[in-house]
């Protein structure tokens, strides 16, 4: 298969000069507003939201063009239920104000969403909300791009057959993640073929524009192939982004039809204030101490610098989950558990504190 290069789909660079897609607006089409977090949203059917400056031609078919499962190079995600795949990002990608840099952890999930919000894991979440809209949403997972959200079931005993598969192309920075022959829980006949492709990159991609605004060209694009669902309606997949909080956020309200061999894109980007942070700067970390109390009692102290949803979970060294600690909401401030370990064998375990804005790992051994 030819090599792919994003910076050809989308222009020939990631500059934002380029030649405006003319097409009829008879789609459907979202400005960037307070509401959605300044965040706009448009398909292939669909004029731009605003004229200027002129964005760079969106990705056109053939879907092969961009379709990496085959490709040497791309990753297959290990045979696995609706616990998303940790991948860790190799470059900065700026979301909702946020720099997610290299070595933090994305997670996929086979059910058709990629987000950075550590509740994602272990768990996983097969199906969106049952709300109107489903984005955004409170709840997690948050920090959210929802490709095609519902119930899959990936895996099978071909390498072909139903597996999510994830690329990162060197060249354009990007980073292409496919669903490829998916099965939906709803209409297990049929097959769902569809993919993200994020842009990642510096501040060399946040530009400031006329008005004291600030154009983002961390752009995303989810394409659809073999696939037909009306994404909006809560009994069908949901389609969309939220930030942190899941308080801000776009869905799609159109619908995503289409046939065999037909092709349908959707851009999401940033055009709004120039409110947020222009550098790649790394989260901020929440401390964490474990120390041993007695011989039954390991206790754990962490500060919180802002309130937060909280979860402290111990592992053992295979990654099975042995106790959850902590599953709840907390103010900011300092905070202490004790793990009681009476009854628990000799070892290696991982105490994992999973907060809004990332995870923190510390290593306890039981003689």
């Amino acid at each position: 298969m030819e090599e792919v290069s994003v910076r050809k789909a989308l222009g020939g660079s990631a500059i934002l000069i380029g030649v405006a897609c003319v097409i009829p607006a008879f789609a459907w089409v979202q400005a960037p507003s307070e509401e959605t977090g300044y965040y706009y949203m448009y398909d292939d059917k669909s004029d731009p939201p605003f004229i200027s400056p002129e964005l760079p031609p969106m990705p056109e078919p053939p879907y092969s063009d961009y379709s990496i499962w085959e490709k040497p190079g791309s990753v297959r995600c290990p045979p696995y239920n609706d616990r998303p795949y940790r991948y860790v990002i190799p470059d900065s990608f700026w979301l909702y104000g946020i720099w997610y840099g290299p070595g933090e952890i994305m997670y996929i999930s086979p059910d058709g969403w990629l987000s950075f919000d550590p509740f994602s894991y272990p768990d996983g979440f097969y199906a969106p909300p049952n709300t109107i809209p489903p984005i955004p949403n409170e709840n997690a997972p948050n920090v959210l791009l929802s490709v095609l959200w519902n119930d899959y079931y990936p895996g099978g005993p071909e390498p072909s057959w139903r597996y999510v598969y994830f690329y990162y192309d060197t060249v354009a920075n990007s980073l292409f993640v496919e669903w490829h022959n998916m099965a939906s829980g709803e209409t297990p006949a049929f097959r769902y073929e569809f993919m993200a492709i994020m842009q990642f990159g510096g501040k060399e991609l946040l530009e400031e524009i006329a008005g004291g605004e600030m154009l983002s060209t961390h752009f995303i694009h989810f394409i659809y192939h073999n696939t037909t669902a009306e994404s909006w309606e809560t009994e069908n997949p949901a389609t969309g982004i939220e930030d942190v909080s899941g308080t801000k956020g776009i869905y799609y309200q159109g619908t995503i039809e289409t046939e065999t061999d037909s092709f349908h894109v959707i851009r999401i980007g940033y055009k709004g204030p120039k409110t947020y942070i222009e550098e790649p700067v790394p989260l901020p970390s929440t401390e964490m101490e474990v120390s041993y109390i007695a011989n039954r009692d390991v206790g754990i102290s962490f500060t919180l610098s802002n309130p937060s949803r909280v979860m402290l979970k111990v592992f053992d060294a295979s990654g099975r989950l042995i106790n959850t600690l902590i599953n709840d909401n907390l103010e900011a401030g300092n905070h202490t558990v004790n793990w009681n370990i009476i009854d628990v064998p000799k070892g290696v375990y991982f105490v994992t504190l999973l907060e809004k804005r990332g995870n923190h790992v510390q290593k306890v051994v039981i003689n």
